[in-house]
């Protein structure tokens, strides 16, 4: 079976990104893998994994680590007391085995990322029409992403963290390359 979030090197997804105050585009190029050093954001404890590299134009890399039923995110991000910056896990899609699942997640304070896979939907977007795994993010309440086998990250629409009303953004395929 064809990943739902394949990565080889030089492969560039395009996207649109859009909010209710901008629309902008941008690349995501899987770069070499490497040899990453991540944190446990509950334990503290440090481990070596292989990643491959997401680069996006001018912006810190984000690291992919593929497993046999998903992919895991890592970003760099600030946390604890003393504050401190480290790799932690972001994102945990995944397209094989229990229905739903979660992780320790940091945005301002630890708390954690609930996902359940929604069942199949058919995705139209600007790079074209995909059947698509749909997976909720804190059922639904954080957003949602749909991905395709064979070409990954089709569409995801997440609430933006601190703002009441509640508002949205959304990234959506344009092509890759």
């Amino acid at each position: 079976m064809d990943s739902f979030f394949p990565l080889r090197e030089g492969l560039t997804r395009h996207y649109c990104l859009a909010t209710t105050v901008l629309v902008e585009q941008f690349d995501i190029r899987v770069g070499p893998q490497v040899e990453i050093d991540v944190t446990d954001m509950v334990g503290g404890g440090d481990h070596t994994v292989r990643a491959w590299t997401l680069e996006q134009g001018s912006t810190r890399p984000r690291f992919a680590v593929e497993q046999t039923d998903g992919v895991q995110i890592f970003e760099r991000r600030t946390f604890g007391e003393p504050a401190r910056e480290a790799l932690v896990m972001t994102v945990d899609w995944r397209w094989k085995g229990e229905p739903a699942w979660s992780h320790p997640t940091w945005h301002y304070s630890l708390g954690k990322m609930s996902y359940r896979r929604a069942g199949e939907e058919d995705i139209t977007v600007t790079a074209g029409a995909y059947r698509c795994i749909k997976i909720l993010l804190d059922d639904g309440d954080s957003g949602a992403v749909w991905l395709a086998q064979g070409v990954g990250l089709i569409r995801s629409v997440g609430r933006i963290e601190g703002l009441n009303p509640a508002r949205y953004s959304v990234i959506e395929l344009l092509g890759l390359s």
